[in-house]
């Protein structure tokens, strides 16, 4: 709206204006020349307040956007190492379990484990590392920002 007023003002020829004189001064020129003007006073504070409003809404929501993506890398770095654990618990229960009893060929609890040391162990180690690294460089970022 100001750049359009501001190029409409700027308009000297009759051919560009399209009509004799300037817009603002045909249409509600009885309210224009004889309107008086409303004095409103603020306190001191809410002047501050009203040209940061916008400001301060554009930066709350980019401090949303950088607490999700620090909740996105801790909580694939936490995924990510319980699903590693997970398995080490199940690599060990087997473990015990052939000690006490003596291996066949086919059993559940190795069957378990090589299945979780096949799929889920990379799973949950791409995203201990990939969250991990995230973390590390939103940590870094975060300092630099206090800077």
């Amino acid at each position: 709206m100001v750049r359009y007023l501001a190029a409409h003002a700027s308009k000297s020829k009759q051919s560009q204006l399209g009509w004799k004189g300037r817009q603002w001064g045909v249409v509600n020129k009885r309210l224009l020349d004889f309107a008086k003007p409303v004095l409103v006073e603020l306190p001191h504070k809410a002047m501050n307040k009203v040209p940061r409003r916008s400001a301060q809404r554009r930066l709350q929501m980019q401090q949303e956007k950088i607490n999700t993506f620090r909740k996105t890398a801790r909580v694939s770095f936490l995924v990510g190492g319980v699903l590693v654990l997970l398995t080490l618990l199940a690599f060990l229960a087997t473990a015990i379990y052939e000690t006490i009893v003596p291996p066949t060929d086919m059993h559940l609890s190795g069957l378990l484990t090589a299945a979780m040391m096949l799929y889920v162990a990379p799973v949950g180690g791409i995203l201990l590392a990939l969250g991990g690294l995230t973390w590390i460089v939103d940590e870094s970022a975060a300092k630099r920002r206090t800077r």
